[in-house]
């Protein structure tokens, strides 16, 4: 049921509130499915104007194992349901990423409002990395990595054969800059419609919707910051391959998130800070999560050396280039999930 209300959720989300919203002059169909394989990783494709995006189940498992470990931790989210009631499941528990694929549920909450909300953090990290995905092919990142004969796909992390759809060795080195620019780019997409859903009254799914307005953006400041550490825990030594340092890439999501409140939402600048608060207890109970103040520290000294700055220059230079792949013919809006 979860994996269904996911695919369902987001593709009204993309046939209905993303195409009007952004003004999509593309004629595309969108299919998007599971696949029962092991490992963390999701893909965008596109083939006859069909955009195909994809997530390995046990990529969902592991946000639901994480999501569900903090809910069950008294330290976490103190203002929802009853945390103390909670923490009496399993203390002492700590969670990594290796748990995940062990149990569809990592915990089950007999408090029904944090279980709800463990469900809600699953839901929006998924519908994330469904975002990022969809941006590869609404920013034309596949077309215009085709049209030079780099990648054929872009994948979270690379299949055993190959790189991300890399037709050759060769060229995979020779544009490695350039994919991870366009990793960044999707990066920003993401964050921005996944918080536009909520600040725009927009959220499909109506367990999510019922909480309340304060609680669901501080779980998508806060899911932000934890899908790219999920993956880049998982994965490491293969993100690398294809995507940008975690050190940019961590110091990038801040930047659009602190851009998005300043620029349209100066009032949610202290949920923001609230969502930060939660990243700092995670080490205490979710095994590897990055010390906040150390990672704090990696932001600014990544701005001070002008990595930023470069980062989103080069991206601004991309953006008209890609813009070339744009069409202009009448919106075809269909959206079907992959059977």
């Amino acid at each position: 049921m979860a994996y269904r209300i996911s695919v369902d959720s987001t593709l009204y989300q993309i046939s209905h509130t993303l195409i009007a919203g952004w003004s999509i002059n593309k004629a595309f169909k969108v299919e998007i499915g599971f696949l029962d394989k092991p490992g963390l990783n999701a893909f965008a494709d596109e083939l006859s104007a069909t955009y195909a995006l994809a997530m390995h189940k046990q990529t969902f498992r592991c946000m639901n194992g994480m999501a569900n470990a903090c809910f069950a931790d008294e330290r976490f989210f103190r203002e929802v349901g009853e945390p103390e009631y909670v923490s009496s499941i399993k203390p002492d528990v700590v969670w990594s990423p290796a748990d995940a694929g062990q149990n569809e549920t990592f915990i089950l909450h007999p408090c029904p409002e944090r279980s709800a909300a463990a469900s809600a953090l699953t839901q929006i990290m998924a519908r994330i990395i469904w975002f990022h995905e969809f941006a590869h092919c609404h920013n034309n990142h596949i077309r215009f990595l085709r049209s030079r004969g780099i990648a054929d796909r872009l994948c979270e992390a690379p299949p055993p054969l190959g790189v991300a759809g890399f037709p050759s060795k060769s060229s995979y080195r020779q544009n490695l800059g350039l994919h991870r620019i366009l990793e960044l780019d999707a990066d920003d997409w993401a964050i921005e419609a996944s918080l536009d859903t909520q600040f725009n009254g927009q959220e499909p799914i109506n367990a999510i919707a019922e909480l309340k307005p304060r609680l669901r953006v501080k779980i998508v400041f806060f899911a932000v910051a934890c899908v790219g550490w999920l993956l880049e825990h998982f994965n490491q030594g293969f993100l690398s391959k294809t995507h940008p340092p975690h050190e940019l890439r961590s110091s990038m999501i801040a930047h659009a998130l602190s851009r998005y409140v300043k620029q349209k939402r100066p009032d949610a600048m202290p949920v923001l800070v609230e969502a930060y608060r939660e990243l700092q207890r995670l080490p205490e109970f979710i095994g590897g999560f990055y010390d906040l103040r150390d990672h704090l520290q990696m932001v600014k000294a990544q701005n001070s050396a002008g990595f930023v700055e470069r980062a989103k220059a080069d991206l601004s230079d991309l953006r008209s280039d890609l813009s070339k792949f744009n069409e202009t013919v009448a919106p075809r809006t269909d959206a079907v999930p992959m059977t």
